[in-house]
């Protein structure tokens, strides 16, 4: 069964706590991610996941000492599991602007899910697992979108005297404005639409005319199709 996270995006400072090649660790850790997304993370004790499992307390902390420490094994489960999704969208895309559509779409499916109010929690609650989140979240964005401004410039639909660095620190910008902004305020009528009109403001101010003129075909095909 396909799980996912409640938090959010690669899995370096919270290295440590990961061991996959441990099956019940990872069953923990996945059991533990859905109750959190179910019941949210204030509610959910050591002994409701052991519960859940039908393990004992003691060998849910033979993996993790505290609640915090395992909260933190989640977050680095999701990242690396949203840095699998992104290579496979890359392998994918055929080429730099449809990798950022596909991207898009999966951003969208997430905030769909209402698992962006998960972040707020966090950041209460557990505000140094959120801030180690935050960090390795911004690295995992950044290099997604340094690789995507490289391969756009050498299929030539975008322009090749772009600033790769500050584009995509623009880019980073808007993400982590649009997360913070859906996670604070759980409802925003036009979050979709926002979205989907600022990737095609960002692709405009990067194509090139190749790329303007790509970008125009997948939209209309998109329309048609909807």
């Amino acid at each position: 069964m396909e799980t996912r996270c409640p938090f959010g995006v690669s899995a370096f400072t919270f290295a440590p706590l990961m061991s996959m090649e441990d099956p019940e660790k990872q069953r923990l850790l996945e059991s533990a991610m859905l109750m959190f997304q179910r019941y949210g993370l204030k509610s959910v004790t050591m002994s409701d996941i052991a519960r859940e499992l039908g393990i004992s307390k003691k060998t849910v902390y033979k993996y993790v000492a505290n609640k915090e420490e395992l909260i933190k094994g989640c977050c680095a489960f999701s990242l690396e599991d949203v840095h699998q999704k992104l290579a496979f969208l890359q392998e994918r895309a055929v080429n730099a602007i449809d990798e950022l559509f596909y991207v898009d779409g999966f951003m969208r499916e997430k905030l769909e899910k209402h698992l962006h109010i998960m972040e707020f929690q966090l950041e209460r609650h557990f505000p140094e697992a959120h801030r180690q989140l935050t960090t390795k979240r911004q690295e995992l964005i950044l290099d997604f979108q340094r690789k995507n401004l490289r391969r756009g410039i050498d299929e030539e639909i975008y322009r090749s005297d772009i600033d790769i660095e500050i584009v995509a620190q623009l880019y980073y910008s808007k993400i982590h404005s649009l997360l913070t902004q859906s996670s604070h305020n759980p409802v925003i009528p036009t979050l979709k639409e926002l979205l989907g009109q600022a990737l095609v403001y960002h692709i405009h101010g990067i194509a090139s005319p190749k790329g303007i003129s790509y970008l125009h075909e997948r939209m209309n095909d998109s329309t048609a199709q909807s």
